[in-house]
């Protein structure tokens, strides 16, 4: 295992396994190089979402579909991002106290991904099948109830999300 380390980061081995705070170089290039990967995987779904997705969603006869995806890529890119941040952590040995307050931390920042994300698709829902309803409502009537539906289900996703 000494020799695989030594040729993959061309390191002494000794310095390799010097200990800075509880962990050894190797461990934490490979928290690094970890952080990294987990970049390059989400600028690879960007690039994905972005370009061959889109393409394959506009060959489509609606337009609500369109509309999702180009809302939707931010939130999917920064969870790819983030599950690769909450894996390269498990590279590092930290105390069960440290474990547990990061692990709270990303379930945290997962909670906070989904509400935004049901709150935009909450967004996209309104804009496609309640705004579009031809009413004989005053316009001033309607759109300040548009507003109130909105806000409620945004609410109501956001109540959801701290349970």
């Amino acid at each position: 295992m000494s020799d695989v380390r030594v040729a993959l980061f061309g390191l002494p081995e000794e310095l390799m396994n010097t200990i800075y705070f509880g962990n050894t170089i190797y461990q934490y290039i490979l928290f690094i190089l970890a952080i990294v990967f987990s970049l390059i995987i989400g600028k690879i779904c960007s690039y994905i979402l972005k370009t061959h997705v889109k393409r394959i969603v506009a060959m489509t006869k609606t337009e609500i579909d369109d509309y999702i995806i180009s809302e939707l890529v931010t939130p999917i890119i920064l969870i790819v991002i983030f599950t690769g941040l909450y894996f390269s952590v498990n590279f590092l040995s930290l105390s069960e106290g440290v474990v547990g307050v990061l692990n709270n931390i990303f379930w945290l920042i997962y909670i906070i991904f989904f509400t935004w994300i049901g709150i935009k698709l909450s967004k996209i829902l309104v804009n496609f099948f309640i705004l579009p309803m031809e009413t004989k409502i005053e316009a001033k009537f309607y759109k300040q109830l548009i507003e109130l539906i909105e806000n409620v289900i945004n609410i109501t996703i956001i109540i959801l999300a701290t349970i």
